[in-house]
């Protein structure tokens, strides 16, 4: 029991608990992390270009990024880009066998979450 507030320490646990709780709901809420589908498509649009342009995604995200006219150097130089960005491990070889949108947006979850 404390001294004088009524209440012992596992009542003031469970209220700094729940104090807790409901912060992080809040903060969840307000500032929704962004998935890591919109992730990966800002970091392509912030990175890959094609001719000086940039690369026009399309909304079939199994469409490969060679076939959007990205060369497979460049295709090697964003894996790096997202292997930082996610704080994930990208050898040249996943690079080129993932080779599409969705399949680097499964490769990165199937390894963060």
């Amino acid at each position: 029991m404390l001294s004088g507030s009524g209440r012992n320490l596992t009542d003031s646990h469970c209220l700094l608990t729940d104090s807790l709780i409901h912060i992080l709901t809040y903060y969840r809420r307000r500032y929704v992390m962004p998935s890591t589908e919109d992730r990966v498509k800002t970091l392509i649009n912030e990175n890959l270009k094609v001719d000086g342009q940039p690369l026009n995604l399309p909304e079939d995200l199994n469409t490969r990024l060679t076939e959007l006219g990205v060369s497979s150097l460049d295709v090697v130089a964003f894996g790096k880009v997202v292997a930082q960005e996610f704080n994930v491990t990208m050898t040249p070889e996943d690079c080129v066998e993932v080779n599409t949108v969705r399949k680097l947006i499964d490769f990165i979850d199937s390894r963060t979450g």
